[in-house]
């Protein structure tokens, strides 16, 4: 196992001892050198961390969070990348396999000129038209616009070798770091590269600058002239470029007529490869305003600008929550009168309660009365009965004393 830093700590030492067990142990089977490999990028990642943390306050060295969370990220990454792709490969074949089995023969069909003409390209004598792209303005693009240059470029080639109406593309002003950053992105054999200008490789007379500063607005193609295109990715920071190049080098410039045919909420400032589509889609259906529907991405169809959409949402989204408040503020009330009521009915309910239970309580008590007076009545009576029985006993005890008295 080689390593980087004879100063491993002893954790990462630990799992690079783990790493070669496992390699020794599965060292014929893929799945295990994959796990292998990932298991060495996080420990590496951590290490990293490790002694990043460890570093005395005086050195310059010391990671942010954000970076730790960026190596953190690329750990992660390099950990699941395979799996990844795995995944999307049989993704991508499962759905090719779905649509195939709803194709019609007709599509199948379609399907299949469209992979020859992939693999092999169009016919050079069925080629119409010209499109120049100018890499002059290299130097005004950053790395990543670059990169996003190439990848249009690769789009609007893709999409010219499976046209019905492939056109002839020239690139001119084309430096060593250009060239090489297009060959790592696809062949492009339909794609003439030159390192001189386009003035000096053809006449002025045949170029047509095409810009959106123009005040000419093209209506028809000329197949005899060669449309440049400006080959550069700004973000609308340089406005304007193009349009002060042509009108110093003293070169036709015109635009495409986007604002008579659609309403766009912002400056009609195109993607290279939208505008290749555009003209290549004109030269297919002979109508600007279905060339610049079918290519020009929806978003930018709409009547309103981004900062204009957003700030009449968020108005809107206020209003509705003002509403929302007041239809809140409108069932409190509601709530609270009906509470009242319901308190109202609940006091009601309680009075006629109380007044039942004192009923009650006065029957009970009246009952109790009753009874104690009968208890009483009884007691009464039945002391009368006694005291006449008593009375009776004494007399009858007193005849009988005196009788016998007199038999004496």
């Amino acid at each position: 196992m080689e390593t980087t830093d004879t100063t491993t700590p002893s954790s990462e030492i630990n799992a690079d001892n783990n790493i070669e067990t496992n390699k020794e142990i599965n060292k014929n089977t893929v799945e295990n050198k994959t796990t292998d490999t990932t298991t060495t990028t996080t420990a590496t990642t951590t290490s990293i961390l490790e002694n990043k943390e460890e570093k005395k306050e005086g050195e310059e060295e010391v990671l942010s969070k954000n970076q730790k969370k960026r190596l953190l990220k690329t750990a992660r990454w390099e950990q699941y990348k395979d799996q990844k792709k795995q995944y999307m490969r049989e993704k991508k074949k499962e759905n090719l396999k779905k649509r195939k089995e709803t194709m019609t023969s007709e599509e199948k069909l379609e399907r299949s000129r469209l992979k020859q003409l992939k693999k092999k390209g169009p016919d050079a004598n069925s080629l119409e038209g010209h499109i120049l792209f100018d890499f002059e303005m290299e130097q005004h693009m950053s790395e990543k616009e670059k990169k996003s240059l190439i990848t249009q470029m690769t789009f609007l080639h893709g999409f010219n070798k499976i046209s019905t109406k492939p056109m002839n593309l020239y690139a001119t002003g084309v430096t060593d770091e250009i060239k090489s950053m297009l060959e790592k992105s696809s062949p492009f054999k339909m794609l003439t590269q030159y390192k001189e200008t386009y003035l000096e490789k053809f006449e002025k007379d045949e170029l047509v600058y095409l810009t959106s500063d123009s005040p000419n607005v093209i209506q028809e193609l000329d197949l005899s002239k060669k449309y440049i295109v400006g080959a550069i990715v700004d973000h609308n920071r340089l406005k304007g470029i193009t349009f002060e190049k042509a009108q110093k080098q003293g070169i036709s410039h015109a635009q495409l007529p986007i604002g008579e045919y659609i309403q766009m909420a912002s400056r009609k400032v195109l993607a290279v490869n939208h505008v290749f589509q555009i003209i290549n889609e004109f030269l297919v259906v002979g109508n600007w305003k279905d060339a610049f529907e079918k290519v020009i991405p929806k978003r930018k169809f709409e009547e309103l600008g981004r900062k204009k959409r957003m700030k009449l949402k968020k108005q809107l989204q206020q209003k509705e929550n003002c509403n929302l408040d007041q239809e809140d503020d409108d069932n409190e009330e509601d709530g609270d009168e009906e509470n009242e009521e319901e308190e109202e009915e609940e006091e009601e309910d309680d009075e006629e309660n109380e007044d039942k239970q004192i009923e009650k309580e006065d029957s009970e008590e009246k009952v109790k009365k009753d009874n104690q007076i009968n208890e009483n009545d009884q007691k009464n009576s039945d002391n009368e009965n006694n005291v006449e029985n008593i009375k009776k006993k004494i007399k009858l005890e007193s005849n009988i004393t005196i009788k016998d008295n007199q038999n004496n």
